[in-house]
């Protein structure tokens, strides 16, 4: 009969075990930093898109940050919590006009209007929590 070292199958089984942890951690930090740069990229395309006025494509990486963001979202949500927060976006730039003019009453009601839009932004958001 062979004496069987318990203490070096143990080890070698724990061994085994931290090394899977180590590389299933490793494969989730990848999977992280593949999802922030693609958060990053649709991020900025939606300031270019509305920068240059184009309101399809804010819609469409507005939606791909959410749906990064939030896994279980539907297209279908995505896209309403994208249109809410470019309606905010709109509001905003007009009341940035009227600050400029220094027309403080009209900008205010633009403001007003794009909080109304970021909150129902964020109740779509939070419905999925």
């Amino acid at each position: 009969m062979t004496d069987l070292n318990l203490d070096h199958v143990w080890t070698h089984f724990e061994g085994k075990k931290i090394n899977e942890q180590l590389e299933e951690s490793s494969q989730k930090q990848e999977n992280k930093r593949e999802t922030a740069k693609k958060l990053a990229e649709a991020e900025i395309a939606w300031w270019k898109a509305h920068h240059r006025g184009k309101k399809e494509e804010i819609i469409k990486n507005m939606a791909k940050v959410f749906s990064l963001q939030y896994p279980n979202i539907s297209d279908e949500k995505a896209i309403m919590a994208a249109n809410l927060k470019c309606e905010a976006a709109e509001y905003h730039d007009k009341a940035e006009k009227y600050e400029d003019e220094k027309d403080e009453e009209q900008s205010n009601i633009y403001w007003k209007k794009a909080e109304e839009c970021l909150q129902r932004h964020f109740e779509v958001l939070e419905e999925l929590e």
